[in-house]
């Protein structure tokens, strides 16, 4: 629920489509996908074309929703370190068949773990930080 709660609240406040932003996307939209900028609902990063005001508040409300999304990850990779430490502790009295069992889960998890990373988050990243650097990759 905190997650849900963060997103919403840096969305609203600081990537918000304010009628600036809308402006500035309004043509290429419109070109692109038919669609009225304003008459959509959307998230909006503007990092140059603006006010300093809009600049600020987009970077401020994309390296929050980083903050967030690496922190996720981070506790993926710390409750593993924590799991596979616990599993080679000598203080857990387990057959030799349940460690392997247990090990193998824990690769499983892993694997689980890494693909959605590859493939949700690794684009996200992508997507808000090239306009920062101009680094454009077409449509």
């Amino acid at each position: 629920m905190f997650h849900l709660t963060y997103w919403m609240i840096v969305c609203y406040f600081f990537i918000g489509a304010t009628l600036q932003k809308r402006l500035y996307l309004r043509t290429a939209i419109l070109e692109t996908y038919q669609l009225d900028t304003l008459e959509i609902n959307i998230i909006v990063a503007l990092y140059k074309g603006g006010d300093y005001d809009s600049v600020r508040k987009s970077v401020i409300g994309i390296v929050a929703i980083t903050f967030l999304s690496v922190s996720s990850v981070l506790i993926y990779i710390i409750i593993g370190l924590l799991i596979a430490g616990k599993l080679n502790s000598h203080g857990l009295i387990m057959s030799k068949n349940t460690k392997r069992l247990q090990r193998q889960l824990v690769k499983a998890l892993i694997v689980q773990s890494i693909i959605p990373t590859l493939v949700s988050f690794v684009p996200c990243i992508v997507a808000w930080y090239q306009p920062v650097f101009g680094i454009d990759i077409g449509r």
